[in-house]
């Protein structure tokens, strides 16, 4: 696992906070410490002899929450204060009414909510009851003291994971300690803009689920560690407590699912559609989407037939025209997620091109066609 060294100009990180992360990952152990060789002093560990210094939890999922057994340097007497806000208020309200601006940077603006347990969670919340340090009104995930106000920007480098929130000594000659961004992934802005900037008050907000966060924040970092094709001591809570060995490809299983490659820009109507397997193009039939020739136009009662002046795409090669049309089909139902174009194909051949129309019906069939001179017709 790898920290940016960013806390001092010449290289460096606090201390306590990489040996609390160490802890997490090692089972919530906080009696480690550091040497500065490999083969230094080592941390002696009771129980059989292995050839695995201690085991390790390989994700968040496994990760069981250190109730009443926090690291000393974040379990100080509970200093939470309670917002005088009607418990009939809707969550939003009672979080903006307690923090009014972004709790990082204090813009007033283009603020939204942000987790501190994020919201998809939920079975880890309540497998471990973290409702206990819920607000007293709402006990789950979407309690108010497990939510704070931030700005857009720094939310979206919150649940990417880059920052942290985590409780840094005011100086080398002090026990206070204030809470501070502490950038996780290297970020240009946020190191330059706010690493190690104390938050504005945040004393409402559970300090056992900013605690969660930071263990969200590192097991990512363990992907590495899982992915050496060998085997591993472990230790999980489907072990119950117990570490075991895990071989390379058991190590393997505990990986992130592969996320879909599907692009952002589809319309939320084609993503459904194409969660369930559906082919535009098995909605359309070949036949009527060539458009290779020009398009007749039926004859209104009182008229004669129209003929279309040729165009240069008329003198092109067949083959070219071809090309150009289903690049154009293409690029119409692309844009069309709604699939109105393909249902105006469908009623424009169904009609009966011997039967005169009446006047609403033709100026639908001529808009069909992708056609927008009608001035001349007398409709």
């Amino acid at each position: 696992m790898a920290f940016n060294a960013t806390d001092h100009p010449a290289g460096g990180i606090h201390y306590e906070t990489v040996r609390i992360a160490c802890g997490i990952i090692a089972g919530n152990r906080w009696d480690g410490y550091f040497t500065e060789e490999v083969d230094g002093t080592k941390l002696e560990f009771t129980g059989n002899p292995s050839p695995f210094k201690y085991p390790i939890v390989p994700t968040f999922a496994e990760w069981v929450f250190p109730h009443n057994h926090l690291p000393s340097f974040w379990a100080a007497k509970d200093s939470r204060t309670w917002p005088s806000i009607s418990p009939a208020a809707s969550v939003a309200s009672r979080v903006n009414s307690r923090d009014q601006t972004c709790r990082i940077s204090d813009a007033e603006e283009a603020c939204e909510m942000a987790h501190m347990i994020p919201a998809q969670e939920q079975a880890w919340f309540n497998k471990n009851v973290m409702w206990r340090y819920s607000d007293r009104e709402l006990q789950n995930i979407g309690t108010v003291n497990n939510m704070m106000r931030l700005r857009k920007d720094l939310h979206s480098l919150f649940d990417a994971r880059k920052p942290v929130f985590v409780l840094k000594a005011s100086s080398s000659h002090s026990n206070a300690a204030n809470w501070v961004v502490h950038t996780m992934e290297y970020s240009k802005d946020l190191q330059a803009l706010y690493h190690n900037r104390p938050l504005h008050d945040i004393t409402s907000i559970s300090r056992e689920f900013l605690f969660a966060r930071f263990a969200w924040t590192l097991f990512p970092k363990m992907e590495g560690f899982l992915r050496s094709n060998v085997e591993r001591l472990l230790i999980s809570a489907s072990s119950a407590g117990e570490a075991f060995i895990a071989p390379a490809d058991k190590c393997k299983t505990f990986l992130p699912t592969p996320k879909s490659t599907s692009s952002r820009s589809q319309s939320p109507t084609e993503r459904a559609r194409m969660a369930k397997g559906q082919d535009f193009d098995r909605n359309i039939k070949p036949e009527r989407l060539d458009l290779g020739t020009a398009p007749s136009v039926p004859t209104l009662p009182g008229s004669s037939p129209h003929t279309f002046p040729r165009t240069a795409l008329d003198l092109e090669d067949a083959a070219l025209e071809k090309l150009v049309q289903e690049s154009l089909r293409k690029e119409r139902l692309r844009s069309d997620p709604e699939g109105t174009w393909v249902a105006e194909l469908d009623w424009m051949h169904e009609q009966d091109m011997g039967t005169p129309m009446s006047p609403n019906t033709f100026k639908r069939w001529y808009i069909a066609q992708g056609l927008d001179d009608i001035e001349e017709y007398d409709i």
